[in-house]
């Protein structure tokens, strides 16, 4: 569980992080759920796992982009915003407001 993976959870995310480097390879999809196992080990509170994600990422340049392309596929997608409705035909958005 989450006790046994605490003290060592810095440099395994670090050595994991690795296998994220190129999405085409075998090794990708395995690798990605490893870290999302891990992640779901300290739910409720898997602050831990980030905290260690976020240091690998900050320590080593050599897994950086894999440590951001990893948190942002755990973002949630924004929808984009719906256009703004035309002004009705006819209406006056130059005329200045009435009292």
């Amino acid at each position: 569980g989450a006790v046994a993976l605490a003290a060592c959870i810095d440099g395994l995310v670090a050595s994991i992080l690795y296998g994220l480097e190129e999405e085409n390879t075998k090794t990708y999809a395995s690798t990605k759920k490893l870290l999302d196992s891990m992640c779901h080990a300290f739910l409720p509170e898997p602050a831990l796992f980030y905290k260690a994600l976020w240091k690998a990422i900050y320590i080593n340049p050599q897994v950086r982009i894999s440590g951001f392309n990893y948190l942002q596929s755990k973002l949630p997608v924004c929808a984009a915003p719906e256009p703004a409705s035309p002004p009705a035909a006819g209406a006056d958005t130059d005329a200045p407001p009435k009292k």
